[in-house]
Protein backbone atom coordinates (compact mmCIF):
# COMPACT_ATOMS: atom_id res chain seq x y z
CA UNK A 1 0.00 0.00 0.00
CA UNK A 2 3.11 2.52 0.69
CA UNK A 3 4.02 2.08 -2.80
CA UNK A 4 0.27 2.62 -4.34
CA UNK A 5 -0.44 5.84 -2.02
CA UNK A 6 3.42 6.92 -2.20
CA UNK A 7 4.85 6.56 -5.57
CA UNK A 8 1.48 6.00 -7.98
CA UNK A 9 0.05 8.85 -5.66
CA UNK A 10 -3.59 7.49 -5.59
CA UNK A 11 -5.75 9.06 -3.18
CA UNK A 12 -7.75 6.32 -2.00
CA UNK A 13 -8.16 2.09 -2.04
CA UNK A 14 -11.53 0.96 -2.22
CA UNK A 15 -12.89 -2.40 -2.12
CA UNK A 16 -16.16 -3.35 -3.39
CA UNK A 17 -16.17 -6.38 -1.11
CA UNK A 18 -17.13 -7.59 2.27
CA UNK A 19 -14.27 -8.63 4.26
CA UNK A 20 -16.63 -10.24 7.06
CA UNK A 21 -14.45 -13.75 7.29
CA UNK A 22 -11.31 -13.95 8.75
CA UNK A 23 -8.61 -14.79 5.78
CA UNK A 24 -7.39 -18.58 5.91
CA UNK A 25 -3.95 -17.26 6.74
CA UNK A 26 -4.09 -14.89 10.05
CA UNK A 27 -1.30 -13.21 8.99
CA UNK A 28 -2.54 -11.63 5.68
CA UNK A 29 -5.59 -10.04 7.96
CA UNK A 30 -2.71 -8.61 9.96
CA UNK A 31 -0.71 -7.17 7.21
CA UNK A 32 -4.21 -5.59 5.79
CA UNK A 33 -5.29 -4.07 8.88
CA UNK A 34 -1.46 -2.41 8.82
CA UNK A 35 -1.82 -1.33 5.78
CA UNK A 36 -5.56 0.25 6.16
CA UNK A 37 -4.16 1.78 9.63
CA UNK A 38 -0.92 3.52 8.05
CA UNK A 39 -3.67 4.83 5.61
CA UNK A 40 -6.58 5.41 8.16
CA UNK A 41 -9.63 7.18 5.86
CA UNK A 42 -8.22 6.14 2.70
CA UNK A 43 -9.30 2.86 2.11
CA UNK A 44 -13.32 1.75 1.96
CA UNK A 45 -14.66 -1.60 2.34
CA UNK A 46 -18.01 -2.66 1.41
CA UNK A 47 -20.87 -3.52 3.83
CA UNK A 48 -23.96 -5.01 2.81
CA UNK A 49 -27.36 -6.03 4.41
CA UNK A 50 -28.76 -10.07 3.77
CA UNK A 51 -32.12 -10.87 4.39
CA UNK A 52 -32.73 -14.61 5.90
CA UNK A 53 -36.24 -15.93 5.64
CA UNK A 54 -37.54 -18.43 7.49
CA UNK A 55 -40.83 -19.82 9.05
CA UNK A 56 -41.05 -17.59 11.85
CA UNK A 57 -40.49 -14.49 9.53
CA UNK A 58 -37.54 -12.33 8.17
CA UNK A 59 -34.48 -11.44 9.54
CA UNK A 60 -32.21 -8.43 8.48
CA UNK A 61 -28.74 -8.73 9.08
CA UNK A 62 -25.84 -6.32 8.44
CA UNK A 63 -22.60 -7.62 6.81
CA UNK A 64 -19.90 -5.68 7.85
CA UNK A 65 -15.88 -5.66 7.49
CA UNK A 66 -14.35 -7.13 10.31
CA UNK A 67 -13.42 -5.15 13.06
CA UNK A 68 -9.64 -5.07 12.99
CA UNK A 69 -10.28 -3.56 9.34
CA UNK A 70 -12.49 -0.32 10.90
CA UNK A 71 -10.05 -0.38 13.92
CA UNK A 72 -7.40 0.09 11.89
CA UNK A 73 -9.55 3.11 9.82
CA UNK A 74 -11.50 1.49 7.21
CA UNK A 75 -14.32 3.37 6.09
CA UNK A 76 -17.61 1.27 5.01
CA UNK A 77 -19.82 1.89 1.93
CA UNK A 78 -23.17 -0.07 1.88
CA UNK A 79 -23.21 -1.76 -1.54
CA UNK A 80 -26.69 -4.01 -0.65
CA UNK A 81 -28.22 -4.31 -3.51
CA UNK A 82 -32.21 -4.87 -3.36
CA UNK A 83 -33.63 -6.30 -6.33
CA UNK A 84 -37.43 -5.72 -7.78
CA UNK A 85 -40.07 -8.39 -7.33
CA UNK A 86 -39.03 -9.85 -10.33
CA UNK A 87 -35.43 -10.30 -8.74
CA UNK A 88 -33.91 -7.23 -11.37
CA UNK A 89 -31.51 -5.00 -9.60
CA UNK A 90 -32.42 -1.51 -11.34
CA UNK A 91 -31.22 0.60 -8.49
CA UNK A 92 -27.82 1.55 -6.64
CA UNK A 93 -27.54 2.30 -2.91
CA UNK A 94 -27.40 5.66 -2.49
CA UNK A 95 -27.42 7.80 0.71
CA UNK A 96 -24.99 9.03 2.91
CA UNK A 97 -23.95 5.38 3.85
CA UNK A 98 -23.36 4.08 -0.02
CA UNK A 99 -20.51 2.60 -1.38
CA UNK A 100 -20.54 5.72 -3.34
CA UNK A 101 -20.66 8.23 -1.17
CA UNK A 102 -17.79 6.86 1.38
CA UNK A 103 -15.67 6.57 -1.78
CA UNK A 104 -16.65 10.42 -2.82
CA UNK A 105 -15.98 11.42 1.07
CA UNK A 106 -12.29 9.91 0.96
CA UNK A 107 -11.01 11.32 -2.08
CA UNK A 108 -12.55 14.76 -1.48
CA UNK A 109 -12.49 15.14 2.22
CA UNK A 110 -14.72 18.13 1.92
CA UNK A 111 -17.98 17.06 3.49
CA UNK A 112 -20.29 19.91 1.33
CA UNK A 113 -18.52 19.03 -1.99
CA UNK A 114 -18.96 15.07 -1.42
CA UNK A 115 -22.89 15.56 0.20
CA UNK A 116 -23.43 17.76 -3.17
CA UNK A 117 -22.28 14.42 -5.41
CA UNK A 118 -23.97 12.19 -3.31
CA UNK A 119 -27.43 14.67 -3.74
CA UNK A 120 -26.64 13.86 -7.45
CA UNK A 121 -26.29 10.25 -7.11
CA UNK A 122 -29.56 10.07 -5.15
CA UNK A 123 -31.32 11.88 -7.99
CA UNK A 124 -30.30 9.37 -10.33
Amino acid sequence: TQRLFADQQIRLLAFDMVFSEPAPRAEDDAALARAVAAFPDRVVMAGTVEQLTGPNGTLWTEVLPRNVFTRAGARVGQVGLEPDDDYVVRRMPAGPDSFAAQVLRAVFHQPLFSWLLILCLCLL
